[in-house]
C-alpha cells in the first residue's frame, strides 16, 4: 500500500516535530559553544551525541580532521547524505572580540541533525525496504578547509 501525497507530508511533519524539542535544547547548547574553526569539540560532539542517541553509529573523528565527524542509520538504498555545520566566526559573540554564530551554523548543524533523525525514521519504517541516511558534521565551514 503506497501514501498518497498529503499523507506522505503529514508524516513528514510528524517525524519532524518529533525532535523539535530536543532540538531546540540542543540549538541553545551549540549557540552558547560558538568555537572556532577546528575547535569546534563541544558543538561537534553534542550533534553526535544526539544521533548516537537515535540509533546513528558515529565515526569520530572523520578524515583526520579532529572535529569532523560522520554517522549513519540505516544501510542500502537510498542512501541520504545531509551536511551540518557548527563553526563560529570572530567578532559576532555578544561581546566585543567574542565568537558568535553570525551565520547560523548552529542552526545548520542542529536542524540538519534533526532532519536526519527525521528521514532515517522515515526509511526504518518502509517495509522490505532498505535506505540510510548519513550526516556530515562539518567544521571549519567559513574557512572553506571543512568541507
Amino acid at each position: 500500500m503506497t501514501m498518497n501525497s498529503k499523507a506522505k507530508k503529514k508524516a513528514v511533519n510528524r517525524a519532524v516535530r518529533a525532535q523539535a524539542r530536543v532540538a531546540e535544547k540542543l540549538l541553545k547548547q551549540v549557540h552558547e559553544f560558538a568555537e572556532p574553526a577546528f575547535r569546534e569539540t563541544k558543538s561537534a560532539a553534542a550533534i553526535a551525541a544526539y544521533l548516537a542517541e537515535r540509533g546513528f553509529t558515529v565515526t569520530f573523528p572523520w578524515k583526520r580532521i579532529p572535529t569532523a565527524f560522520r554517522a549513519v542509520r540505516g544501510k542500502g538504498r537510498p542512501a541520504i547524505g545531509i551536511l551540518g555545520e557548527y563553526d563560529a566566526l570572530p567578532n559576532c559573540g555578544k561581546d566585543e572580540g567574542t565568537w558568535g554564530h553570525g551565520c547560523g551554523h548552529d542552526l545548520l548543524g542542529v536542524g540538519a541533525a534533526a532532519g536526519a533523525v527525521a528521514a532515517a525514521e522515515l526509511l526504518s519504517r518502509r517495509r522490505g525496504k532498505s535506505g540510510q541516511v548519513i550526516y556530515y558534521g562539518c567544521p571549519a565551514e567559513e574557512t572553506l578547509a571543512g568541507k
